[in-house]
């Protein structure tokens, strides 16, 4: 799903990036700011989201991803159903590289719900995070992500930021 909306169906699925490319909005009338401090094995911060004009009805993501994990993958574009053909048509790719895998969530599955109050003109929703790394993670290749979503669940903004990162709240 793009968006949390739009399926890109694998039977249409291209080379060609229009459909993904065509959801990508010029701006947002929502920022991000996320602070990210690692010590030992606790990831933790805070997010500041802003916003540009009144908002109702919104929910935030945060999610915890890993990235460079190596794993067998299951090849879907081996030439069949007029997919085209990717990694020689191998029908297990056996030294695959993940990334932006799903670690855990720090937020409801359907989302937590930002206060309306929080959610006006030159208003902002601030929160502190902490998350334990376990062991078998590779601490170097987690990120948090936050996503600000509406009530149709289409992405209004996200941002990513790796540990020991400060990042400053975008224009709006």
């Amino acid at each position: 799903l793009l968006n949390h909306t739009k399926n890109w169906s694998t039977a249409n699925f291209s080379l060609d990036v229009a459909f993904g490319l065509a959801e990508i909005k010029p701006y947002s009338r929502v920022g991000i700011a996320i602070t990210t401090k690692l010590d030992g094995n606790t990831l933790s911060g805070e997010y500041n989201v802003a916003f540009a004009q009144n908002y109702d009805n919104l929910k935030l993501m945060v999610y915890i991803v890993e990235d460079k994990i190596v794993y067998p993958q299951h090849n879907y574009f081996n030439g069949s159903g007029g997919k085209p053909i990717l990694y020689g048509g191998v029908p297990i790719i056996p030294d695959y590289e993940n990334h932006n895998v799903l670690r855990a969530l720090l937020t409801p599955v359907k989302g937590e719900n930002i206060p309306s109050t929080n959610t006006q003109n030159n208003t902002g929703y601030l929160k502190n995070f902490s998350y334990t790394i376990p062991a078998n993670f590779n601490k170097d290749n987690v990120k948090i992500i936050v996503a600000v979503l509406n009530g149709q669940n289409e992405v209004l903004n996200v941002r990513e930021a790796l540990p020991n990162t400060t990042n400053v709240l975008e224009t709006l």
